[in-house]
């Protein structure tokens, strides 16, 4: 990223409120660039003009809404008297369509994760607030597919002790989703700085974190409640471990034989 395109993305997250209503000329001066190079900035996120960002931008600031306003926003056509099997219906339709959407949004940039995944010497994952629970259960399932893996889900000065021992060898992958956290996008800027590969989950491409990841995979996260789907996420982890166990199949199955051999066959009862 060019020191421009810096000054420019580091306005989009500060004032992302305003920005997501100003043409580009205004954004730019604002941020000290060329009306061009805030049309280059966006096209450099994957958009085919600058409208498109400022749209997402738009839906960024929708999804800052606080909890009693999402749930607010919830179907209208959901209500108090709604058969439970129809309510059912209506969430597994929105989760149809995050995961057809976020299929096609993060399909052509999956072989480059893998790529990094299976090139790292340590995955650092990190999840902060309601994403924690996100970067624990694929840390779990990439341990036991014999990847070197750190976890971090603490939004303290604790996060960047451990942080300390990133290097250009290891990757680092982020989750970040509205209300985002600027410790996970100070994170991914200290891990560029380290030279490490960087991926961020997000639910925007003009999410504050895509800015700082060498890869942003963008999942919709449309839900019926005033809590985010994570349907969408939980598959895309789900493709990214399948992929792994099939280009390192030696090193999953060892890990797994290392796992079942000091088990406590007692403790389990089946």
């Amino acid at each position: 990223m060019s020191p421009g395109q810096r000054r420019v993305a580091d306005y989009l997250v500060e004032h992302h409120h305003d920005a997501a209503f100003l043409p580009a000329a205004k954004v730019g001066e604002a941020s000290g660039v060329s009306e061009s190079l805030v049309v280059r900035f966006a096209a450099s996120l994957g958009y085919a003009g600058y409208p498109g960002l400022t749209r997402d931008l738009q839906a960024l600031v929708r999804a800052r809404l606080s909890l009693p306003e999402r749930l607010q926003q919830r179907p209208t056509d959901l209500t108090a008297q709604t058969p439970a099997a129809e309510v059912w219906r209506a969430v597994a339709a929105l989760d149809r369509t995050n995961l057809e959407s976020t299929l096609a949004d993060t399909a052509p940039a999956l072989e480059r994760v893998l790529t990094a995944m299976l090139g790292a010497k340590t995955i650092y994952l990190v999840g902060l607030r309601g994403a924690a629970h996100l970067a624990a259960l694929f840390g779990l399932l990439l341990d036991k597919a014999g990847a070197e893996v750190r976890v971090l889900t603490s939004g303290d000065v604790a996060l960047f002790d451990h942080l300390r021992h990133l290097t250009s060898d290891d990757l680092l992958f982020a989750f970040s989703f509205a209300r985002y956290t600027r410790r996970t996008v100070e994170a991914l800027r200290l891990a560029g700085s380290r030279g490490a590969a960087t991926v961020a989950v997000t639910d925007s491409p003009a999410a504050p974190a895509a800015a700082e990841a060498d890869v942003n995979l963008s999942v919709r996260l449309a839900s019926a409640s005033f809590q985010h789907s994570y349907t969408a996420v939980v598959s895309l982890m789900n493709a990214l471990l399948v992929g792994w166990t099939l280009r390192a199949a030696e090193r999953t199955m060892a890990s797994l034989e290392a796992i079942e051999a000091v088990l406590p066959l007692d403790e389990f009862l089946s």
